[in-house]
């Protein structure tokens, strides 16, 4: 009897402790990375990072930096977003091929390759670790990393997400399909555009039309 019982013991110390690790989103720290390969509707895999550049001060005014960088349809892309207090982006820097930046007030990429990257002081109110009917599981990396998560049910599928992981997403489905997964993570990366030379970014002006108006760029 005492051989059966403590592998019982054991696995509900296990199962209590995997239920209990989750608290909510870690709070980054500049350098916190992440890689993503995101999955398109048509299947191709295009493989994205996304740094924590930190918190600095433009014109008096708190912007919290984040880059994302990689390979889009076999093409290299470099983008920085500036995020002001309320978590809106006010700034995105582009970097060209030729090496040139651009900055504009209008993004250049879809909103769902940045906005649940969108630094944070709080977890979002969708993944708070109190909600109600939440799965626990472990996911795996390439390397044997295992990764503790919490999944959460979503209107067209579910989201992995964990504590341990900078920005908190590990993988979506939705529909049925892997639409997004996480591959690596780590501390300490520097941003490919260095934030004096953002700040110096050369403006667009985007053409003009009669009854449209290009907002300036402004941080609240």
């Amino acid at each position: 009897m005492k051989k059966i019982f403590f592998p019982i013991l054991l696995i509900l110390f296990s199962s209590a402790f995997a239920f209990s690790s989750y608290t909510g989103f870690k709070k980054l720290k500049k350098g916190d990375w992440s890689s993503y390969i995101l999955v398109s509707d048509d299947g191709r895999e295009n493989r994205v990072n996304y740094v924590y550049g930190g918190e600095r001060k433009v014109d008096g005014k708190a912007v919290r930096i984040m880059e994302l960088s990689g390979n889009m349809d076999g093409k290299k892309i470099v983008i920085q977003l500036w995020f002001d207090k309320y978590g809106k982006p006010v700034k995105y820097i582009t970097r060209m091929s030729n090496g040139q930046l651009v900055c504009m007030t209008q993004p250049a990429i879809p909103e769902e390759y940045y906005k649940q990257f969108t630094p944070k002081d709080k977890t979002p109110e969708e993944f708070k670790p109190e909600k109600p009917d939440i799965r626990y599981g472990t996911y795996k990396l390439s390397d044997g990393r295992k990764i503790p998560v919490a999944i959460f049910k979503t209107e067209s599928g579910e989201t992995y997400v964990s504590g341990k992981v900078p920005f908190g997403i590990v993988k979506q489905i939705s529909k049925g399909k892997v639409v997004l997964y996480l591959t690596d993570f780590g501390v300490g990366k520097k941003l490919e555009i260095p934030f004096d030379k953002a700040k110096m970014c050369r403006p667009f002006t985007m053409p003009s039309f009669p009854g449209v108006i290009t907002p300036p760029i402004s941080i609240p």
